[in-house]
């Protein structure tokens, strides 16, 4: 007799894990992701090699654009867990938390909910949700789970629609000098951004003082009579005793559109890409000179210069401790990193090292055979080089989290939260 699905998901992973799971393959999947909106109890049989509880239902719900969608879980199938979430978690997370406690404590705010969602949060929570931002809440029973796909419009850059605004005169994202920043001989550094149309020249990342360590910046294109309508990316890494620099196209970057931007030092060469296609590359090599201060985020981190802040919208930026080849750059810029690696490698068990995974072994005398793994989306490269990822999904708050192994968790300095909606990275 098959297993009951329930019965085969690991039960070391709490709910939001298993359905991050589910969410990261449809955003590397669309096969997977249009099976499962069309046959919900199908697709995630196949996923993960089980047969669903008899009389087990599952409800799709594709999240639209300027809407937050929460479900009220019945805890079933699930363990689920309340209180108030910490200051720094990012809006959805803070929003369910928070709901839940009071969803267990309060017996008015239920009825609240269910007539008006936005109005029995706000006011419950003490928050405004961002401008074009509403609440839409589903009811899940005892057989019948709501599985909600979060809203990506470019179906696998994000899972939150907002991004960082800055806005060249102060604005940055600081992050505290740590020793895993101190990348000296190879490394990637990729974002997303979007520039308005007449925007000053800015720099998007910076492990630098602009003697030293490396930056991603953007310089706009002058048009004559028609200011910046173009700009170009450059990538320049301080090594060898010199500063060695690649430069985009200056119609790289349109004014108002969403580009990806992705700078690859290996030690012996640059490599600059848009959009994940080669842009410029560069040969020269040696150590790079190193920095000693902290990483920033729209602005160049040491040093408070004219012409070093960003002008425009930044989401997502990841730096790896390693070259990652042209490949794994095409399809990085639409997925992330598999979250059940990322959390391997945030919490690796007691003698093994982050992000490599336990050997299977056989079972004791007596002991009932393992569960077979969960199918689990694929991972650009090994998690243990991913150094830093500000996924950028917070929507509010001064906390800009890191989710990768190190936790290099950023401040916002004068950035602001933008609820995206439909002006989103494609």
């Amino acid at each position: 007799m098959a297993t009951p699905l329930i019965d085969q998901l690991p039960p070391q992973l709490p709910r939001p894990v298993l359905e991050r799971l589910i969410v990261e393959r449809t955003v590397v999947d669309a096969d997977f992701r249009a099976a499962l909106i069309a046959n919900p109890l199908s697709a995630l049989t196949e996923f993960f090699g089980a047969v669903p509880p008899a009389g087990l239902t599952v409800e799709v719900v594709e999240e639209q654009p300027g809407v937050l969608t929460y479900v009220v879980p019945s805890d079933t199938y699930f363990e689920t867990t309340t209180g108030v979430g910490p200051p720094d978690l990012g809006l959805r997370e803070s929003v369910e938390s928070q709901v839940a406690a009071l969803l267990a404590t309060d017996p008015d705010f239920p009825t609240q909910l269910q007539a008006n969602p936005t109005t029995a949060v706000e006011g419950a929570l003490n928050l405004t949700l961002p401008e074009g931002v509403t609440l839409d809440v589903h009811w899940e029973t005892e057989t019948n789970l709501v599985l909600v796909l979060p809203y990506a419009p470019n179906q696998g850059l994000f899972v939150g629609p907002y991004s960082l605004q800055f806005d060249a005169t102060a604005a940055r994202v600081t992050v505290e000098d740590a020793p895993q920043l101190h990348v000296l001989d190879a490394l990637t550094a990729e974002t997303w951004l979007r520039m308005p149309g007449a925007a000053p020249a800015g720099v998007l990342a910076s492990w630098s003082d602009g003697t030293c360590g490396w930056e991603l910046t953007a310089v706009p294109h002058e048009v004559e009579g028609e200011g910046s309508v173009s700009s170009a990316a450059v990538f320049t890494v301080y090594a060898g005793g010199k500063a060695l620099s690649v430069e985009s196209g200056n119609d790289a970057l349109l004014a108002d559109r969403w580009a990806y931007v992705a700078g690859v030092y290996t030690g012996t060469a640059l490599q600059l890409y848009v959009n994940g296609v080669l842009a410029a590359s560069a040969t020269g090599g040696g150590d790079i000179a190193p920095f000693t201060g902290g990483l920033a985020l729209g602005a160049r981190a040491g040093g408070t210069a004219t012409g070093t802040y960003f002008n425009g919208q930044l989401h997502e930026f990841r730096l790896w401790g390693d070259a990652l080849d042209a490949g794994t750059i095409q399809s990085g810029r639409l997925s992330r990193v598999a979250v059940e690696e990322v959390l391997a490698a945030m919490d690796p068990a007691p003698g093994e090292e982050p992000g490599v995974a336990p050997a299977p072994g056989d079972p004791a005398p007596g002991d009932p055979a393992p569960a077979p793994p969960a199918p689990v989306a694929p991972a650009p490269v090994a998690v243990e080089v991913l150094l830093a990822h500000y996924a950028m999904d917070e929507g509010s708050g001064l906390v800009l989290r890191d989710t990768s192994a190190f936790r290099h968790d950023g401040t916002l300095d004068g950035a602001v939260w933008l609820a995206t909606g439909t002006d989103s990275p494609p």
